[in-house]
């Protein structure tokens, strides 16, 4: 274990100091000391996870003082009866521990294809377990519901850590790329995506953007992915051809409201259309005229329709419906009037406080993505605060050295500390685009936000709670008839 106080690598301060060994397996022990992983219990006590290939995952508890073994005990957590198993990670969310580990043969280049590394999972309500799987079997007896494994150019995704990323809980893995020379081990971070009743799914991998989910990282059932040139990410799904092909798309989303998603396919044959399901809900029909042909993926040529999607977890299902088309991503608009401001995709010097609202730093800046800025009724915005110490608000478009559609002067106090509306001079941007808002000039501590309203300014009360649900307003795109935004 070493220890710092300082992450500024630039500082004159910046330094690791070595505590020492935390544990150590020897050569009489049926396990092996590797992979260490940490997770804070309920109250607050660190424990550590670790081995071991072919007698199965270890936990011992710590000292939160010391970061050393707080006892001599030894928990088992995940067996598999010799077969392999190592690499574990424990999530806390909720009532639940979360128990990941990677299964298999990892790291074979010879040939790569016998690297069969991939990514299981079960949950306890102990830290301490016993840790079960989907089906209820228990890891101890060889259990865990399969999360990740081998698809398309994606060989061996397995060695994965799960963590809080502020306001989304993540999961970092490694995977070989068999499409670029030499097979390289690559990263991927995905999103964890969790159902109402409690379980994860992995969705998707970080592109660049968290508000856009590319088809061929979803669960495929029945379906194949190929490349090509137009398709972002260079790949795409095609022959979704058969009532039994599915594309299943677990996404994370910020906050509740209605959603514009933009569609985006191929067509070469006859006009089409897939079913869609979100969250369960009866299929919509989506209509997917004839496009440029097979595996051409234009920028004009999508589709749009509005669901409705809840804070958190949600999933897509695609499905056959008549003919055939291609599909490659689906973009999440987000038609809002009122933005919680800690529904956001990126950022610097933020974080969440206790009453889930932002708190943001001086310099720092929050991103959200995708806001169809045509839906909003007014110029005039008004942004929620608290903890109010001076400095201004800057609200860019797409980048964020762009020059400001709007700015907000912040007060340098706020009447007892209570929510204060905040009116916002802007100029709003027209269509879709990324929203960065930034703060300067601002006092050493942090700024709360609440919400952002794009609407009239009207009165606000100062115990406002922050909303996490809000519906959107009245106001709706246009479109033509091939369902493209006007």
């Amino acid at each position: 274990m070493v220890v710092t106080d300082n992450l500024d690598i630039d500082a004159t301060s910046y330094t690791w100091t070595d505590l020492g060994e935390v544990h150590q397996s020897k050569a009489s022990d049926n396990y092996n000391a590797i992979d260490g992983d940490v997770v804070m219990d309920e109250n607050g006590t660190p424990w550590m996870s670790f081995g071991s290939w072919w007698q199965g995952i270890r936990l011992v508890k710590l000292d939160p003082t010391t970061g050393k073994k707080a006892d001599t005990q030894i928990y088992s957590i995940a067996n598999r009866g010799g077969a392999g198993i190592e690499g574990p990670s424990i999530l806390k969310r909720g009532g639940f521990y979360y128990l990941f580990t990677s299964w298999d043969v990892c790291c074979s280049f010879n040939p790569v294809s016998a690297t069969t590394y991939n990514t299981r999972m079960g949950r306890a309500t102990s830290v301490t377990g016993p840790y079960l799987d989907r089906s209820g079997k228990n890891l101890m007896n060889g259990g865990g519901t399969l999360m990740l494994s081998r698809y398309y150019r994606y060989y061996g995704p397995g060695g994965g850590s799960a963590f809080w990323d502020i306001n989304r809980p993540r999961f970092v893995n490694h995977y070989y790329d068999t499409l670029r020379a030499g097979n390289p081990p690559t990263l991927q971070i995905r999103d964890l995506v969790f159902s109402d009743d409690g379980w994860p799914e992995m969705g998707q991998p970080f592109l660049g953007r968290y508000m856009s989910a590319e088809a061929e990282h979803g669960a495929l059932t029945n379906v194949i992915i190929s490349g090509s040139n137009t398709s972002s990410n260079g790949e795409y799904v095609a022959n979704i051809n058969e009532g039994q092909s599915k594309i299943r798309l677990p996404m994370f989303i910020p906050h509740a409201g209605k959603y514009q998603l933009r569609y985006r396919y191929a067509n070469g044959g006859a006009a089409a259309t897939h079913l869609v399901s979100v969250n369960g809900t009866p299929n919509i029909a989506i209509q997917l005229p004839t496009s440029s042909g097979w595996g051409k993926f234009s920028q004009g040529e999508e589709v749009y329709f509005t669901v409705q999607l809840k804070k958190g977890g949600n999933v897509i299902e695609v499905t056959k419906g008549a003919a055939f088309a291609e599909l490659n991503r689906i973009d999440f608009l987000r038609l809002a009037d009122t933005i919680p401001a800690s529904g956001f995709d990126q950022g610097y010097l933020h974080s969440l406080s206790s009453d889930s609202s932002l708190s943001l730093k001086n310099d720092g800046w929050t991103l959200y993505e995708n806001i169809v800025f045509d839906s909003i009724s007014d110029s005039k915005t008004i942004i929620q605060m608290r903890q109010c110490q001076g400095g201004t608000i800057s609200l860019r478009s797409d980048i964020t050295t762009a020059t400001p559609f709007g700015t907000c002067s912040i007060p340098t106090s706020c009447p007892n500390n209570s929510w204060t509306s905040v009116a916002c001079t802007t100029a709003l941007p027209i269509g879709v685009h990324d929203l960065y808002m930034t703060l300067t000039n601002a006092g050493p501590n942090s700024l709360q936000i609440g919400n952002l309203i794009f609407e009239k300014n009207t009165p606000v009360s100062n115990s406002i709670p922050i909303k996490r649900s809000d519906p959107i307003s009245s106001h709706h795109l246009k479109f033509d008839l091939l369902g493209r935004i006007q």
